[in-house]
């Protein structure tokens, strides 16, 4: 099997600063069911790395909210989830809020390599193919003065993709 990510890289992640790899993450981990807003997203994909996710939504849930509309606000989110690892999983209210917060920095200092590890590591999980369809990948590097850093940034993705993933992960760009 395989799962396909994609998306037009301009409407994304060309009017800010986000990196070409969190990008990709971000819409990686939508492709998965987490939230939209990436760093609900990055929160929700830690907790599931740690087999707390599941439990958190049960919390959440119990409370009468609706995930769905907690994890579409990052406040809400956090706030609602500090309390349900503080009631269910045993942690101090600073444990949860670190947690969270190391998350969203992994996030925000993800490098090429990290990413690229965390699809091969879904590849592997998984047993599918991963393929990355991103579109007007020509207008994203020229969208800003400093082009030629984009243009590292995506080599530097797409090399590391190609050494950790042996095929398994796949790029394809439009211009």
């Amino acid at each position: 099997a395989t799962t396909v990510v994609m998306f037009e890289i301009i409407a994304e992640g060309a009017m800010n600063a986000e990196t070409p790899q969190q990008v990709m993450f971000k819409k990686f981990l939508q492709r998965l069911g987490y939230s939209t807003v990436s760093t609900v997203a990055i929160m929700e994909y830690e907790l599931e790395a740690f087999e707390r996710l599941d439990t958190v939504k049960r919390s959440i849930e119990e409370t009468g909210a609706d995930y769905g509309q907690v994890s579409s606000n990052a406040g809400e989110f956090r706030r609602y989830v500090i309390r349900a690892m503080e009631e269910k999983l045993g942690y101090t209210k600073e444990e949860a809020s670190y947690f969270l917060k190391s998350a969203v920095e992994k996030y925000e200092t993800l490098s090429p390599a990290d990413f690229a590890q965390r699809c091969v590591d879904y590849t592997k999980k998984s047993g599918n193919r991963l393929v990355f369809i991103i579109d007007e990948i020509g207008q994203y590097v020229v969208s800003v003065r400093s082009s030629d850093d984009r243009i590292l940034a995506l080599q530097g993705v797409a090399e590391m993709l190609s050494s950790k993933g042996n095929g398994a992960v796949w790029l394809i760009v439009t211009s």
